[in-house]
């Protein structure tokens, strides 16, 4: 078979075997999710095998960017949710959950959240009120339809003899930051599950 061949054939939905199979999400129901993570080319259509295999054998969705702080507030004070939106609509058409990630990282958050008005790193107070306000606003607006949230990534850390990772969140606030962000996404949707995820 010709590469423009093996190119048509991968482009189109396939009548045979892979949608021969009983859903992977059918084997285990009842007893455990099984998840996807979904980014930018599946949520925005470029994609459609992707979303066509998730929406059958998968139970939970993430976002594998389209959550986290660069991307659902680039400027501060400016949201996005557009591909945030567009996962909880695929995943309501198939009757799976969302899984939101992340809230609280240090990767993948604009450097603006790390910056006081001189510069150096903002106060405990302006730092914690951006914290709270990210939290309040993303997880408001998805209230109700993300059933759980990674409230904060990565806080543990990897160098021996260290126990949490010197962050910018650490820094700016202190070792409570990480209590003080599941008290936000609690207030924001006290019906979600909060998790902290190690990756």
């Amino acid at each position: 078979m010709g590469l423009a061949a093996l190119g048509a054939r991968a482009a189109a939905r396939p009548s045979d075997e892979p949608w021969n199979v009983a859903p992977l999400k059918d084997a285990y129901k009842g007893k455990f999710l099984i998840g996807t993570a979904l980014n930018y080319p599946a949520l925005m259509g470029l994609a459609p095998m992707d979303v066509a295999i998730a929406q059958r054998h998968f139970s939970a969705f993430t976002c594998g960017n389209s959550m986290k702080p660069d991307f659902t507030q680039p400027e501060q004070g400016r949201f996005t949710f557009e591909q945030g939106d567009r996962s909880v609509e695929l995943a309501q058409k198939s009757g799976a959950v969302v899984i939101g990630h992340t809230l609280v990282w240090h990767s993948q958050t604009p450097a603006w959240f790390f910056r006081g008005p001189d510069g150096g790193l903002p106060s405990r107070e302006l730092a914690l009120a951006r914290l709270r306000k990210h939290i309040s606003t993303v997880v408001g607006h998805y209230k109700g339809k993300v059933k759980q949230w990674d409230v904060v990534n990565e806080a543990i850390s990897d160098a021996p003899g260290e126990l949490l990772r010197p962050t910018p969140w650490l820094k700016a606030i202190g070792d409570d930051y990480i209590a003080e962000a599941f008290r936000a996404a609690h207030a924001a949707d006290p019906g979600a599950v909060r998790t902290s995820a190690a990756s």
